[in-house]
């Protein structure tokens, strides 16, 4: 007889977080788990092999050696809930305080768990690097994901994902949303929106493993708007852009139930011209990016939820 075996599917997995009460400190099993598309979570080992003259054009394996782990990974969420962006939000921003600005740039460290089929991964020490958000008028659902590197990895059990138990909320869609670009209330065709920490990835120190994940730059908060090509569009966008004055960008996002909106009061305008192209409508491609009032305000971007 043949050799029967068992193939997983990703339905065997999960992805689950909690934030650590201390640097690097796991948190097993989760406190949020998230519907996830898919994830690149990796344990990435990295080894050092000599490039010395051995009269042989060989590698042999005396001469490689490891050196550091480098874990780290991201997911893709192709529709978010409120109780999920909730639970994001403070990871890429630090002290998270809706619509009043953030109090701190400290950002919380977290521990991923990844399960897959029988096994977990329990990536410790996690800080957001990007965080990403997105909506548009094909997928209506607010789409999004994240980035991250880790200060330590270690195998674990199906235990350590726990029983997982997911949001049981609407997710929120653009439909009946309102963008306004300075003061214009304009049609959205599609929006991408990225908020970048700067960390320092490779604090080592003649360690296998992180000793630290510091904020080593500032904050990067851009996106880019694809708008109709219209009289309104026009006129409110081209103004606003060549006067190199600022606009705000606020979008509304509903689940029926309760309410989002995301608001970057602060926006300067990289392109704003329209697009040609065969047998497709005028598009205005408008690319931004997103500053705060006072540099001790962190109001670069505002989210109030209802």
């Amino acid at each position: 007889m043949g050799e029967t075996h068992t193939v997983e599917s990703g339905y065997d997995g999960g992805l689950g977080l909690a934030v650590e009460s201390s640097f690097n400190d796991a948190v097993t099993p989760p406190t949020k788990y998230l519907e996830i598309e898919s994830d690149s979570f990796d344990e990435t080992r990295n080894w050092f092999n000599s490039d010395g003259i051995t009269g042989s054009r060989s590698r042999a394996k005396t001469g490689s050696a490891p050196t550091t782990l480098d874990p780290r990974g991201g997911t893709r969420m192709s529709a978010l809930r409120r109780a999920e962006l909730s639970f994001l939000l403070p990871l890429a921003l630090g002290g998270y305080g809706g619509g009043s600005g953030y109090p701190s740039d400290d950002l919380p460290s977290f521990t991923a768990v990844k399960k897959a089929g029988g096994e977990a991964g329990v990536f410790s020490g996690c800080k957001l690097t990007r965080l990403d958000l997105e909506s548009s008028d094909s997928a209506q659902a607010l789409a999004g994901g994240f980035e991250c590197v880790a200060a330590g990895f270690a195998a674990g059990a199906e235990e350590d994902f726990g029983t997982p138990v997911y949001d049981v909320e609407i997710p929120l869609v653009h439909a009946g949303s309102d963008f306004q670009i300075g003061g214009a209330s304009v049609q959205v065709k599609a929006f991408k929106l990225s908020i970048a920490n700067k960390l320092d990835e490779s604090v080592f120190r003649c360690s296998r493993t992180r000793l630290a994940l510091p904020v080593v730059g500032k904050r990067e908060v851009s996106g880019e708007l694809t708008l109709d090509w219209n009289a309104a569009t026009r006129a409110s966008v081209l103004a606003v852009w060549r006067d190199d004055a600022y606009a705000l960008f606020q979008a509304t996002f509903t689940n029926g139930l309760s309410t989002v909106v995301i608001s970057l009061p602060y926006c300067r305008l990289a392109a704003g011209h329209a697009k040609l192209a065969k047998d497709a409508a005028l598009e205005m491609p408008v690319k931004f990016e997103a500053f705060a009032s006072l540099p001790e305000a962190r109001d670069e971007i505002q989210v109030f939820s209802a």
